[in-house]
């Protein structure tokens, strides 16, 4: 099966090298829980995905990606998260976005073989070497498959900072 995945381009040349290796996941956001997990969707459109705001635009480049048919480890947001995450949760994420029936969690690693196109959403050329298409002093480091618990940790202790430091200010 082809799903999209959409991103940035510093985030390419990582991506190309270690494949898909990271997303949060909220599970309770009042507790700061979630599970590490790739992001994927049905539709070739980056809108109703809650993209923008980032600091980079995540809506630029889509990368097709082929999952195998069945994999366990491919679930339905909707379903899925019926039964493993909170409702304040839920109701948070789907107030940031629309389209959350189209989608879908990989909760492992998708390698760059499995990754078949990548076009730019904006301009909707494909990219042959995708993998370079951001300069290299751009570049956000990939994250190896090994390091993506602590990769987590980070994200997760970086967010509590911030949510803090705006709770200050206020």
């Amino acid at each position: 099966m082809i799903f999209y995945h959409f991103t940035a381009g510093p985030f390419l040349r990582g991506i190309s090298r270690y494949g898909l290796t990271v997303g949060d996941v909220p599970t309770d956001i009042d507790r700061w829980k979630g599970r590490i997990g790739v992001w994927l969707t049905t539709s070739q459109e980056p809108d109703g995905y809650g993209l923008a705001g980032s600091s980079h635009p995540k809506e630029q480049y889509r990368l097709s990606v082929r999952v195998p048919d069945h994999s366990p480890l491919l679930v339905k947001w909707t379903d899925w998260a019926s039964r493993h995450v909170t409702t304040e949760t839920i109701s948070l994420l789907h107030q940031t976005a629309d389209s959350f029936e189209s989608w879908y969690v990989y909760f492992g690693v998708i390698p760059p073989a499995s990754i078949v196109r990548c076009v730019n959403a904006f301009t909707c050329t494909t990219l042959a070497n995708w993998g370079e298409a951001s300069p290299p002093e751009f570049d956000v480091p990939g994250v190896p498959p090994w390091r993506r618990d602590a990769w987590q940790r980070k994200m997760l202790a970086s967010v509590l900072k911030a949510t803090r430091q705006t709770k200050m200010n206020a």
